[in-house]
């Protein structure tokens, strides 16, 4: 059955909402993010829950943090119980520099060779879009408008390297109209992106659609591609198009795909949530520039920006090799470091904090010695590398890791591997939460050492209920017993117990903060003593992610861990969080796109 979009499957989530490079910039306060930009030129209001998974409660975000400093309520017992788990859970600063070592070393060894656990991987995006990319960071340093780039030959198996001369590189001041498509889950994005120039102001207008139930499942694939071509088409009246003028896209699809190409992706596996055997082996931009072209809309896919799960990405590869695959975090984390890259050109490093976790930065050619022939002799040219530092000690030997750590990793999906990431990213912080909490209830200490069939349940306490516990300030702590009451069901709470859950929640988000910032730590020591370094306008860090936007006092705690490890250099560094990121970083990529077919023949 064909459908159409209709006003039930839509969720308006931003309505031309200007953004300048100020708008970006991250006050001393840790609240103001550009979610609370004044003067919105709209009267529809910004709801961040549109940039979230829906949550099962209706909570106001951008709280800050209610710390507990004393636990009134509770006994001696239970008082030591907690400190035994805050010391456990604790990272002295000495623990921190050397955690930062040991990260930086195994950075060092990921340029190097590739059998260790962070993989280093340069960013290889094919042909000259990669030049035109590159040409951008190269801006960064002040460097004449030529790139050498290197990318995957997909009719190979080996490293390839080409080399391009690109002229006309981004500075801030295009101008243009572009496209992003994203399909997430059951979820599909439309944006459309204006550049202004003007030293990187752009605006945006976005609508979100949701796949209905009819469409995850059938025997046509095609179907539910036009469902998409359909969701485009109805943005495109909403927002309205210009006659006789053709819209460059950049595409996302959450799927296992082999990309070939630019223009080129094989659809190798489909989410859970989907059941069509006939998608898999065909080019999913193929599919959608047929439906694209049957519906007569003026538009055209110009690159692929996409990645999904390595979980799923792993299971594939043992039946399949894949040219050039990158996991969803990666392509997010690059497309992160493009949006804010067009704003301010001090940006040279990007970080991806919510569900997982990565980091991209922008990394000299010269310094990856893995590619032994072919390496560029000047230590001018630089790529941008996927740290994949989620994945960092994976041999579980340099980690600050508990019993409750190891538990959560031995019962995953994907157990040894992504230790880093399952003890600091939201879709682990609620299960670390509730199984530190069901160790309690085992000692005797918690609800009456009686739990719930739900509570008993694997990941049921969701991350996004920590935000509700840490916010709460309410004298009763109110909010906390709706938490563990009405979606734990867990009956006749005390107060004592609601300040352990409250407190347990402070410190595994805490461990989550100050984990992630010594990884950023890290990563910018890297950059300082051996790569591109910082220049005299400092550096800029681009991050985005549900924990830092959203999470009560998550990007404070970052930021006072950050001041700590990088001591002096502090002054120099600019935190900007982006909004929109991947819907930006693919209209842009599309941008670049665009100039590289104008630009270097041959694409």
């Amino acid at each position: 059955m064909y459908l159409n979009p209709v006003a039930r499957y839509l969720k308006p989530s931003l309505d031309a909402v200007i953004f300048s490079p100020s708008t970006f910039l991250v006050s001393s306060h840790p609240l103001l993010y550009p979610f609370l930009v004044p003067h919105l030129p709209n009267t529809m209001s910004f709801s961040v829950k549109h940039f979230i998974k829906p949550p099962p409660l209706d909570f106001e975000p951008n709280r800050p943090a209610a710390v507990l400093r004393e636990l009134t309520a509770c006994s001696d017992a239970q008082k030591a119980a907690v400190a035994d788990l805050q010391a456990q859970f604790s990272l002295s600063k000495e623990a921190g520099e050397t955690l930062v070592d040991s990260i930086v070393s195994e950075m060092k060894q990921g340029l190097e060779r590739d059998d260790v656990s962070m993989r280093m991987l340069p960013t290889f995006v094919t042909g000259a879009l990669c030049a035109s990319l590159c040409a951008l960071l190269l801006r960064i340093r002040g460097c004449p408008g030529h790139a050498l780039v290197g990318y995957h030959n997909a009719n190979s198996n080996k490293q390839c390297r080409e080399f391009f001369n690109v002229s006309g590189i981004p500075t801030g001041n295009e101008q243009g109209t572009y496209l992003a498509l994203e399909v997430a889950g059951t979820e599909i994005r439309v944006a459309q992106l204006k550049l202004m120039g003007n030293h990187g102001q752009f605006s945006i207008h976005e609508f979100q659609y949701r796949i209905p139930d009819e469409l995850i499942a059938g025997d046509n694939f095609s179907v539910m591609i036009d469902y998409i071509t359909d969701c485009v088409d109805d943005f495109l009246r909403r927002v309205g198009s210009q006659d006789l003028f053709v819209y460059s896209m950049g595409v996302s699809f959450g799927f296992a795909i082999q990309q070939a190409g630019l223009r080129q992706g094989i659809i190798l596996d489909l989410p859970q949530e989907y059941s069509y055997p006939d998608a898999i082996g065909k080019d999913v931009i193929q599919l959608l520039h047929d439906s694209i072209e049957k519906k007569g809309l003026a538009v055209k896919a110009t690159a692929l920006a996409n990645g999904t799960d390595m979980e799923r990405i792993q299971k594939v590869l043992t039946t399949l090799s894949s040219s050039s695959q990158f996991n969803s975090h990666t392509m997010y984390a690059v497309c992160t470091l493009l949006a804010q890259a067009y704003q301010a050109p001090t940006t040279t490093m990007a970080v991806l904090h919510g569900m997982g976790t990565n980091c991209a930065y922008v990394e000299r050619l010269s310094n990856i010695t893995k590619f032994k022939s072919d390496t560029p002799s000047s230590s001018d040219e630089t790529i941008i590398i996927n740290t994949e530092w989620g994945n960092f000690d994976n041999e579980r030997s340099r980690l600050p890791l508990t019993w409750f750590d190891r538990r959560c990793d031995r019962e995953s999906v994907n157990p040894h591997y992504q230790l880093f990431e399952k003890m600091m990213s939201a879709k682990y912080l609620g299960e670390l939460t509730r199984l530190v909490l069901l160790y309690l209830v085992d000692s005797g200490l918690l609800f009456g050492a009686d739990s719930s069939h739900t509570f008993n349940m694997s990941y049921t306490l969701d991350t996004t209920y920590m935000y509700v516990c840490e916010a709460d300030d309410s004298p009763d702590l109110e909010q906390v017993r709706l938490v563990l009451e009405t979606m734990m069901k867990i009956q006749d709470t005390t107060l004592a117990d609601r300040q352990i859950v409250k407190k347990v929640c402070e410190i595994i988000s805490m461990r989550s903060a100050v984990l992630v910032a010594t990884a950023m730590a890290s990563v910018l020591r890297l950059i300082v003593t051996d790569g591109v370094g910082i220049g005299p306008e400092g550096i800029t860090v681009a991050t985005s992610g549900d924990l830092l936007e959203l999470y009560p006092g998550f990007y404070d705690r970052v930021c006072d861990t950050m001041k700590m490890l990088v001591g002096d250099l502090a002054p120099k560094i600019t935190l900007v969080v982006v909004k929109s990121c991947r819907l930006v970083g693919s209209a842009i990529i599309a941008m670049m796109a665009e100039k590289a077919c104008e630009d270097v023949v041959g694409l």
